[in-house]
């Protein structure tokens, strides 16, 4: 009799811890987000490139070129999507002048990825005062390093697509100005 009212309570628990963690588009995603690559590769990773593309019912995948050893000059292409790491490549750098950190970014110093939302959200505001359309919903962010290594030039590319035709337009935020709020 006891096993009778356990096993719909067990087959509920079950299901629930497997269910997946989706990551939205949100002040909380982004800081999950933040979480997650802080965990993969660690507080002083440092990054090229940090692609995040919203799939609005299955979240955010993140896509990151990434090294925790920049003196090496070899980084690994990383995707994180269905709350899994994959390794996509291995990258050799070959640096002419300067210093190979100069070419890349690290979270909380020089990008703020808990800033993003404020910035999403300028950014859809901004979309909606030049078009008659308030359907516009994030549809990816970009972050690379200058390639001339002059990090004063590191942005924040946030694409927005329209839920009606699929448009999509584009809004630029220097990482330096958001980092400080002057955004």
């Amino acid at each position: 009799m006891k096993l009778k009212s356990i096993l719909p309570i067990l087959l509920l628990f079950i299901f629930f811890s497997c269910k997946e963690k989706v990551y939205k588009a949100n002040a909380d995603g982004f800081v999950q987000i933040e979480e997650v690559l802080k965990n993969k590769f660690g507080e002083d990773a440092l990054y090229t490139d940090l692609i995040l593309q919203n799939y609005q019912e299955k979240g955010i995948q993140v896509d990151a070129t990434v090294t925790n050893t920049p003196e090496s000059l070899s980084m690994e292409g990383w995707s994180f999507k269905d709350n899994a790491w994959a390794q996509l490549s291995e990258i050799s750098l070959k640096l002419e002048e300067g210093k190979i950190e100069n070419y890349m970014f690290s979270l909380q110093k020089e990008i703020d990825i808990s800033s993003l939302d404020s910035l999403v959200k300028r950014a859809i505001k901004t979309g909606n005062e030049n078009s008659p359309k308030e359907d516009l919903f994030l549809h990816k962010i970009v972050i690379s390093s200058p390639i001339d290594g002059n990090k004063s030039g590191l942005e924040y590319q946030i694409q927005l697509k329209s839920k009606i035709d699929s448009t999509t337009s584009n809004y630029y935020y220097l990482a330096n100005v958001a980092l400080n709020g002057l955004n």
